[in-house]
């Protein structure tokens, strides 16, 4: 957050509107991390209408999709689905596929989140052919974790055990430490059973994605046959992951500064923030298990 604020004001200071408007951007994300909604609203909005003065459509895009995520969060639903919509209609104007599949998730979580199973899996099932034609493997194993949710929600067993089922091998396959996370959660649900404690996701913002960081406190109790440990599962993984990546080893000095000089060249990195992947790539760059979403990144040295 602090290098973000200084950012802003020198940007401010420069007369900088593009550098005032991606550090604008960077803080809502911020603020919505730390779960202050207002705050990230309002970062964004601001920013919203610097890129509009500029006429900067893909800047135009990226805000728009974090604002519809912010407002969504603010029970703002109509409006937060508008927002993403027009970023989608930017991204496919502009042929921009990675923005389109990241926005098509978006828009597939928003229906799961309001239990519209039918609209969540046709928005998802779109996004995961462009992220396996784009080569994302973990936005690909997070469609289909939530395919398994809106199948379940639908009622289609056999296929949400399928979509699980595939999500916890491809992670096994990529060594993310939430695997176990996910494997876990699919035997309950195989089982009929919800043995763990864990608050159900409640949608937040991780990675760019509509996810929550970390688990919400205290217990639920759901259908023992429904999604309820699937959706679970969701919560505890970013939980895991967000412990990981505040208590793991970092990568060597050398790779972190090949990562970030990589980065820094990419036309997709803005500010301090992959738009790709919505992450901020000072934290990702250290972290050994995690990866470029366009193959970038040199192998991480343990």
């Amino acid at each position: 957050m602090k290098q973000a604020e200084q950012w802003l004001a020198a940007a401010r200071r420069a007369g900088d509107r593009p550098g005032k408007a991606s550090a604008l951007t960077d803080l809502g994300l911020l603020a919505f991390e730390e779960g202050d909604v207002a705050r990230a609203v309002a970062y964004l909005t601001e920013a919203l209408a610097l890129a509009r003065a500029l006429g900067d459509r893909t800047r135009q895009g990226d805000i728009l999709g974090n604002l519809g995520v912010a407002l969504f969060k603010a029970g703002q639903r109509d409006r937060a689905q508008q927002y993403v919509q027009h970023a989608l209609g930017l991204a496919r104007a502009a042929g921009d596929r990675i923005a389109e599949k990241l926005l098509l998730e978006r828009l597939g979580v928003m229906h799961v989140s309001m239990r519209d199973p039918a609209g969540a899996i046709r928005l998802l099932n779109e996004a995961l052919m462009l992220a396996r034609t784009l080569g994302d493997r973990q936005q690909e194993a997070d469609l289909l974790w939530y395919l398994a949710i809106g199948n379940a929600e639908a009622g289609n067993r056999g296929q949400a055990l399928a979509f699980a089922q595939a999500a916890v091998d491809l992670l096994e396959k990529l060594a993310k430490p939430q695997a176990r996370v996910f494997r876990e959660h699919l035997e309950q649900y195989r089982r009929g059973e919800a043995e763990f404690p864990l608050a159900e996701a409640s949608g937040g913002i991780a990675g760019g994605r509509l996810l929550p960081r970390a688990a919400q406190k205290g217990p639920t109790r759901p259908d023992r046959k429904g999604p309820g440990c699937l959706r679970m599962a969701v919560s505890a993984a970013r939980a895991v992951a967000h412990f990981v990546g505040s208590g793991m080893k970092t990568v060597s000095s050398e790779t972190f500064q090949d990562r970030i000089k990589r980065c820094g060249q990419c036309g997709y990195h803005t500010g301090l923030r992959c738009r790709v992947c919505g992450c901020f790539t000072n934290l990702k760059a250290r972290l050994p298990h995690e990866e470029c979403p366009l193959g970038e990144w040199a192998q991480a040295q343990k």
